[in-house]
């Protein structure tokens, strides 16, 4: 019941629920639940696809200074390459984007599950 309550409240704050029949407002925030949950879902995996790339840039960054260290006292030819890369990919911004379209989605035809 408080589930309920709560979705009939956003109903009245969300431009895709206005004007809309009780029972379509209904299905329509269901749906909307879907895409936030969708939506969390992939924050925390951006997150996690963010400290994973971090921890291997440090790890990558360690072997580029020990070979640095190298060149020069055992093997002058020594490659060492240069382990840069961004880890500062916006996947927040893919997150919000696949957001959006689920919602719009929603508001087209709430009874499908958009991811």
């Amino acid at each position: 019941m408080l589930a309920l309550a709560l979705s009939l409240l956003g109903a009245c704050s969300d431009p895709l629920l206005k004007d809309q029949p009780l029972p379509r407002q209904l299905a329509i925030a269901a749906c909307i639940g879907q895409c936030d949950s969708a939506r969390e879902h992939c924050r925390a995996s951006a997150r996690a696809d963010y400290r994973d790339c971090e921890a291997d840039h440090t790890e990558a960054f360690r072997d580029y200074r020990w070979c640095l260290s190298e060149v020069g006292t055992f093997n002058d030819e020594l490659d060492c390459g240069y382990p840069w890369w961004s880890c500062a990919e916006n996947l927040y911004g893919y997150c919000a984007n696949r957001h959006r379209a689920c919602r719009e989605a929603c508001a087209a035809d709430p009874h499908q599950l958009v991811h």
